[in-house]
């Protein structure tokens, strides 16, 4: 679900007008270029028509949202993107940056908006605060397909869609199995995240639903 103040902030075409880096016809042509092919953030079609580059846009994301701008090293996955299952940092396209063990905070890079319902999701499970910062889709895209090459043995994702009859007994499957000594779950959108813990592993499991 898509965060429901957004409607409130400034549109990120408007904010680049206003920053004096696109001009209102620019803006207007890659909004009928949008219209014309069916979707694609605006940010995304202002960039590919030459009108801005991804560093305005990257500054112009972190002012409408009110939140920092984090530069990623897009050659190196950070340790923390483990934290949250392969299949939901794809679907919402955002990426764990940082995690404080300290205070238990979670810095979360996102490059189209910000999803209040999975902030609150990911807060629940992991026991966290979660915070936001805008980084550049280009090196999220790179970056998800570093982890997209790895092997998480300790994440089982179900892509098909699943019965809640079919979620409980192979939920309870695993739990004879593993003997978790906790767990917990939270709804993301269409997905169910399940996560069994115990002693020092900790296993994903997640149903489209």
């Amino acid at each position: 679900m898509a965060d429901c103040l957004s409607d409130h902030r400034m549109p990120l075409g408007l904010t680049l007008v206003s920053r004096g880096q696109l001009t209102a016809e620019q803006l207007r042509s890659a909004l009928v270029a949008q219209r014309a092919a069916g979707g694609g953030r605006i940010g995304q079609w202002l960039i590919r028509l030459g009108y801005t580059d991804e560093r305005q846009v990257l500054a112009a994301l972190g002012l409408q949202w009110g939140c920092p701008v984090f530069n990623l090293n897009d050659g190196k996955l950070p340790d923390c993107a483990r934290l949250i299952p392969l299949r939901l940092l794809e679907h919402y396209r955002i990426l764990p940056i940082h995690f404080v063990s300290k205070t238990r905070t979670l810095y979360l890079g996102f490059s189209d908006a910000i999803d209040h319902s999975l902030m609150y999701a990911l807060e629940h499970m992991l026991t966290c605060t979660a915070k936001w910062c805008a980084v550049s889709g280009s090196s999220v895209n790179k970056l998800l397909l570093i982890a997209a090459e790895e092997k998480r043995l300790t994440e089982v994702a179900f892509d098909r869609e699943c019965a809640d009859d079919e979620v409980a007994r192979i939920s309870l499957a695993y739990m004879l199995k593993l003997g978790p000594q906790t767990v917990r779950l939270t709804r993301c959108g269409t997905h169910l995240w399940i996560r069994l813990s115990g002693g020092d592993q900790e296993t994903d499991l997640l149903f489209r639903t």
